[in-house]
C-alpha cells in the first residue's frame, strides 16, 4: 500500500484506494519482483499494509490462492494498519515484518502497547489486523469500538463506501 493510496479528508474520513485494476489479488511471497512491480519498489518496502492472506508461496498456506476475489476483510486489515500508523506516528508493518507476522514470528501488539496509550484502541487495531480474515470485524463494529464516547454522528455509519 503506497501512501498516496491513503487519504484522510478534512472531515476525518479515511479512504483506502487503489484504482489500478491490473494488480493481482495474490502475490507470490517468494517472488519480490512481482510485489515490487505491482505494489511498490525496494524503497516502498518500508510500508506494507496488504492483508497477509494475499501472500502465497511455499512457506505459507496456499489454500486461498485460487480464490481471486478481494474481500472486505482485506480492506479492514489495511485500515487497521493505517489507524495504527496515525496513532503511533510510525509504520506498522514493513514487508519483512508482515511476512514474519504471517509466519507467526512477529507480534504487532508489542509495538502497539509501546506506542498507543489507549488499550481499547490497541484492542480495536488487533481485531482489525487479525491473521484470520474471518475474525476481522466488519466496519460497523469497528466504528462502534472507535466511537466509545458517541462523538461520531450516527449518519456516518450509513454512508461509508
Amino acid at each position: 500500500m503506497k501512501p498516496e493510496n491513503v487519504l484522510i479528508t478534512s472531515y476525518n474520513q479515511l479512504y483506502v484506494t487503489d484504482i489500478v485494476s491490473y494488480k493481482p489479488t495474490y502475490v507470490d511471497s517468494e517472488n519480490i519482483t512481482c510485489y515490487n512491480q505491482c505494489f511498490g519498489n525496494l524503497d516502498n518496502n518500508k510500508r506494507c499494509y496488504m492483508a497477509p492472506e494475499r501472500f502465497w508461496g511455499e512457506n505459507y498456506n496456499d489454500s486461498l490462492k485460487d480464490y481471486h476475489r478481494l474481500e472486505r476483510s482485506m480492506d479492514i486489515f489495511s485500515a487497521g494498519c493505517i489507524i495504527a500508523e496515525i496513532l503511533m506516528e510510525r509504520t506498522m508493518f514493513e514487508l519483512a515484518t508482515l511476512k514474519n507476522y504471517k509466519r507467526g514470528t512477529f507480534n504487532p501488539k508489542t509495538i502497539l502497547d509501546k506506542h498507543v496509550q489507549d488499550p481499547q484502541m490497541v484492542e480495536l487495531i488487533m481485531k482489525m489486523i487479525d491473521l484470520d480474515p474471518s475474525k476481522r470485524p466488519s466496519i460497523d463494529p469497528c466504528l462502534q469500538m472507535f466511537d466509545r464516547d458517541g462523538s461520531i454522528p450516527q449518519s456516518f455509519s450509513s454512508c461509508f463506501f
